[in-house]
């Protein structure tokens, strides 16, 4: 039996009246969303002939007039017209591919083809050449195929089919040939195939061709009227062969299966207004389904179950508002792309659609718009109860349909507020009138009022029955009541002297947890009630708002509150709170209602739609009301959870349904492109072929701007992105759906600009798109400038130094000539100078003679002086005792010699001999003094010595005498210096003598301080003590020979001896400072001297 004989037409029929009942659940059944996307949303051209998909994600749209480029956000066209900034070669481009070496080809009808890189860089042009066979055969394109080998197949208008040559870059021809019924059986082209055995298969406007795999020759299919197994009609539009190798044929008057063993045609009948479908495309999806795009609309037809659904005539979506389809396409990420001639392009998402927007109900046959709602709950027959504006509803969960209960007007006054059921079955209802019971056969209401006695404001918000059969009401202002059908009754009222009452008298929500315990949310904060004491425990201080819309609890034991300013996560036995929202993902912060479904993620009713939160990855995605569900405000605290798990949340419209079973998570990760670079208001040209893209700019760049798109049409406008400049800043930025970067007068140097994208998915892009940016360095600072200035610098200093020296000569030799003429002058005149000189050398030795012989005459007769006097009393002594010997010897003569002669005699000649012994000894000791006086006899050997160790070895002779004067020393005791060890010591004896001699003459004890200092090269010696110091007239000539305040006991040699060392030996300096009466002061200062 046909496969056409199972789609008759009464059964189309039927299914078109189905249609146009229920568009609305059958249209939700087949795709999720649909855009049409025409002029006003900025498509240049609203005839589209075929379309293509690259490998970067770039959508691909063939028009009559131009090409069109799609990222989701914006058209690019691309034309032959000449103010383009690269006009294309053809100026038509209906017939478009890319092959799988991602080239564009361009078939244009008249020109020719035309192959591009997808940056748009002309690879090829071939147009037909009568006078080469192997060149393109006709300049009207019809397809282009591109086989399992690579292999690219052109279809043309009138000049057959043509295979491209690779290597050769020419074509290899099929036309036909009217006398060999082997060739192709026409020269247009419709379309081509590939089946599973490596055949192509021809789709021509006279039959349908078979070229068998290494073979040139044809096999040809044809319409027989005679025959229901033949084609259906000879001319072929279209071509498929899908996952399972099945060829499907779509002609000029319908759709089928080719069997290509059998050669048998199968027929599927496609019904609309004219009776049939001329069939221009067919497409299979990643399901195996496959979607016929026809002249008169598109149909879906799933094989496996042999069903077709036409999707044109789906007037309350209205898909097509053209029903001519040209081209379909399928992206990776699953979306359904159709061209149309007139109508633009339309954006099919086939995912199942979770969301149905629930907005009528039927009352009396007629259908009326569900306004607000109030409440919702299923009882035990799993009907699901609707209070609206309008009354009572009751919703069918396998069908959805919704009817009218009982009006209102004849029952109750108000708005049911809240809907429970007691384990009877009976329902309870809520409102300003109180309290109502249905009935379990739901046909009786009654007044229960008595429940609420001593009441006097009956108004109830909320009735619930908890899992004891309790009844618990929360009324508008007259607090909480318990009631467990036996007539106890008990009041919470708040109290403010009691801290465990309840926080507030206004009871906005009602809930029952796990462990049994009561909630009540209160606008004031939450309350958790305590059976077992009978108290109250308040929650309020760390909630985000206090006014509680819905209270939920989790699988996993957590309380789940939805408030105005967040979604709050509690756990009441520690009192944390996890608070999420906008900052976590969230589309708004004021949560109405809050549902755990059956896949533990939690949805979200708010101010701006629907929110899926899932709790292990701690994600949001949000749905908007333009992409899933009618634009609904939601209401708090009205959210169900059917029994079979399908969600239900109210609004002021109507109900939206959920059912989270149908939710498939996306695998798909999209590609993130780099669109346009504009340079100081320029746009540049980048490659997106190499995987090192870089630009290079000047110095003066002073706005660099980079547009950039993540290639996911599901919902770009969601899509956020992120980027970082490499060598500006380390961070990358906050995610954010601006898709353009600016960067500002950047530094010479090299940057890397990197970017990636994240979906509404929240799924990042599979990869980074990086561009290089190389800011040049000034020309000024450039290495060969340097060079260059550096060279040029050092040759202006050379030419200088040229002149300079060249200037030198000439005075040189200018000065020479000078020279020379005075040169003979002062030759004389240096021979009466010489003369001179001579004179004044001789005269100059005469004065050092004469200076000499005057110091040593004053210095010999000084000496003389002071010799004379001790030698003259020796003299005198000795003749003394001359005299007395002679007296004596006298005596002795003439016998005269007495005791008494004799002892006066030795008396007197031991006093003579003393004074003589006395005087000799002070004149030697005064020669010996002199002779010191010449300082090269000693003193000549230099040896490094540490000068406090030989200060100290020096005074240790003055120290053990029992001498009661003190002495200090103020040296360095590790300092070495190079200096006459003898030199250092004879000057300090000296000084100290002097200091012990006469300077402490009538003081008991004395202080002596030597203070020692070194610079680098010298060395200071402080030497001073506290003694009776000299007078100002002395210090004048304290250093002549012979000077002394002593002339008792001095030679007046001491101090002489003490500055000539010091000058001559050490070759350095000594000077006197003192006042007269407070002591005596040198300071002696001397180089080191060289070993």
């Amino acid at each position: 039996m046909q496969k056409g004989n199972k789609y008759n037409w009464q059964s189309s029929i039927w299914l078109l009246l189905f249609l146009c009942i229920s568009s609305n659940t059958i249209a939700s059944s087949y795709y999720s969303s649909a855009q049409s996307i025409s002029a006003s949303d900025g498509l240049p051209e609203t005839t589209i002939f075929s379309m293509a998909y690259d490998k970067e994600g770039f959508i691909w749209l063939g028009t009559p007039s131009r090409l069109i480029r799609y990222d989701g956000y914006e058209f690019k066209s691309f034309s032959n017209a000449k103010q383009e900034s690269k006009p294309l070669v053809v100026s038509n481009m209906g017939n478009i591919f890319i092959d799988s070496h991602n080239r564009l080809w361009i078939g244009s009808w008249g020109e020719g083809i035309a192959v591009y890189s997808t940056d748009l860089v002309l690879l090829h042009y071939f147009q037909e050449d009568k006078t080469n066979v192997r060149s393109l055969p006709n300049n009207r394109i019809q397809v282009i195929f591109e086989d399992k080998n690579k292999t690219i197949w052109l279809g043309t208008n009138g000049g057959g089919l043509a295979r491209f040559d690779e290597s050769s870059t020419d074509f290899t021809v099929f036309e036909n040939d009217p006398n060999d019924n082997n060739t192709l059986s026409h020269n247009r082209v419709w379309s081509i195939a590939e089946d599973k055995n490596g055949a192509i298969w021809v789709a021509t406007s006279k039959g349908l061709n078979k070229l068998p795999l290494h073979s040139q020759f044809f096999e040809t299919f044809y319409y027989d009227s005679n025959s229901n197994t033949s084609l259906n009609h000879d001319l072929i539009r279209s071509l498929l062969v899908d996952k399972k190798g099945r060829l499907w044929v779509g002609t000029q008057t319908g759709f089928g299966e080719f069997d290509v063993d059998k050669h048998v045609f199968e027929r599927i009948e496609l019904l609309n207004q004219s009776g049939t479908s001329t069939v221009s495309r067919i497409k299979e999806d990643r399901n195996g389904s496959l979607f016929i795009g026809t002249l008169e609309g598109l149909y879906r037809y799933i094989p496996d179950k042999q069903q077709l659904t036409p999707w044109s005539g789906d007037k309350k979506y209205q898909l097509f508002p053209q029903n001519d389809i040209r081209d379909i396409l399928f992206d990776r990420s699953g979306l359904l792309w159709v061209a149309t001639r007139f109508g633009g392009l339309i954006k099919v998402d086939l995912t199942p659609n979770i969301f149905k927007h629930i907005d009528s109900y039927t009352i009396d046959s007629a259908l009326k718009p569900i306004r607000r709602v109030y409440a919702l709950f299923q009882d035990s027959n799993n009907i699901v109860w609707i209070s609206t504006a309008d009354g009572l509803l009751t919703m069918d969960l396998q069908t959805n349909l919704v009817t009218s209960h009982l009006t209102k007007e004849k029952n109750y006054q108000g708005n049911i507020t809240s809907i429970s059921e007691d384990k009877e079955g009976t329902l309870w209802l809520s409102g300003s009138f109180g309290l109502l019971t249905l009935d379990k056969a739901r046909a009786t209401f009654a007044n229960r009022n008595d429940v609420l006695e001593g009441i006097q404001n009956k108004n109830v918000n909320k009735v619930f029955v908890d899992s004891h059969n309790h009844l618990w009401v929360g009324m508008t202002h007259g607090g909480l009541i318990f009631y467990d059908f036996s007539g106890i009754r008990n009041v919470y009222r708040y109290d403010k002297n009691n801290l465990h009452s309840l926080n507030d008298n206004t009871i906005l929500s009602l809930f029952e947890d796990r462990a049994e315990h009561i909630w009540a949310g209160t606008p004031v904060g939450l309350n958790r009630f305590d059976s077992v004491n009978n108290i109250f425990s308040h929650y309020d201080s760390n909630l985000t708002d206090y006014l509680i819309n819905d209270i939920t609890q989790t699988n996993d034991g957590a309380i789940w509150l939805a408030t105005p300013a967040s979604l709050n996560k509690f756990d009441y036995i520690s009192g944390n709170i996890q608070r999420l929202s906008v900052s976590h993902g969230l589309s708004n912060d004021n949560i109405k209602g809050v549902l755990e479904d059956d896949f533990g993620n939690l949805w979200v009713s708010s101010s701006h739609g629907i929110s899926k939160y899932n709790m292990g990855e701690e994600s949001f995605i949000n749905y908007s009301a333009t992409r899933s569900f009618n634009n609904n405000t939601f209401l708090p605290d009205i959210a169900l959870k059917a029994t079979n798990g399908t969600m239900y949340f109210g609004g002021i419209n109507g109900i939206d349904k959920i059912t989270p079973a149908r939710v498939s998570p996306s695998s798909y990760k999209p590609n993130t492109v780099i669109t346009d670079v504009w340079v100081d208001d320029k746009k540049i040209f980048i490659d997106n072929q190499s995987p090192n893209r870089t630009i290079k700019l000047p110095h003066d760049t002073l706005r660099i701007e980079i547009a950039f798109a993540t290639l996911d049409f599901f919902e770009p406008s969601k899509i956020q992105y992120s980027y970082i400049l490499n060598g500006l800043n380390d961070e990358w930025r906050q995610p954010s759906t601006s898709r353009i970067a600016t960067f500002t007068s950047l530094d010479p140097g090299v940057y890397i600009f990197s970017m990636m994208g994240i979906n509404s998915h929240n799924i990042k892009s599979q990869n980074i798109s990086a561009l290089k940016i190389i800011i040049a360095t000034p020309w000024w600072e450039t290495l060969w400038v340097k060079l260059l200035m550096s060279i040029t610098v050092i040759f202006l200093f050379y030419k200088l130094y040229q002149y300079r020296v060249k200037r030198y000569e000439l005075q040189k030799d200018k000065l020479e000539r000078k020279v020379s003429n005075r040169t003979e002058e002062l030759k004389k005149s240096n021979l009466q100078l010489a003369s001179t000189v001579k004179q004044l050398h001789t005269f100059q030795k005469e004065l050092v003679e004469k200076e000499k012989m005057a110091t040593l005459g004053k210095m010999v007769a000084g000496v003389a002086h002071e010799v004379n006097t001790p030698i003259g009393i020796g003299i005198t002594a000795s003749t003394l005792l001359h005299e007395k010997m002679d007296d004596l010897q006298a005596a002795y003569e003439n016998q005269k010699v007495t005791k008494s002669k004799i002892e006066k005699f030795l008396f007197e000649g031991n006093e003579n001999i003393g004074l003589l012994c006395r005087s000799l000894d002070r004149a030697s000791k005064l020669i010996n003094k002199f002779q010191q006086v010449d300082i090269e006899q000693s003193n000549k050997n230099v040896t490094q010595l540490h000068l406090y160790h030989l200060i100290t070895e020096m005074i240790s002779p003055f120290q053990s005498n029992g001498s009661k004067h003190e002495f200090i020393i103020d040296c360095d005791k590790n300092m070495l210096i190079t200096s006459k060890r003898e030199s250092i010591e004879h000057v300090l004896s000296n000084l100290i003598e002097n200091s012990l001699g006469h300077g402490f003459e009538g003081i008991e004890k004395g202080t002596i301080m030597i203070e020692c200092t070194f610079s680098e090269n010298s060395c200071t010696i402080m030497y001073s003590d506290n003694g009776n110091g000299v007078s100002e007239e002395f210090q004048k000539v304290i250093f002549d020979p012979f000077s002394t305040t002593n002339r008792g006991s001095g030679s007046g040699l001491g101090m002489h001896l003490v500055y000539n060392i010091v000058a001559q030996a050490l070759h350095g300096s000594i000077e006197i400072h003192n006042n007269q009466g407070s002591g005596i002061k040198f300071k002696i200062e001397f180089p080191m001297l060289d070993v």
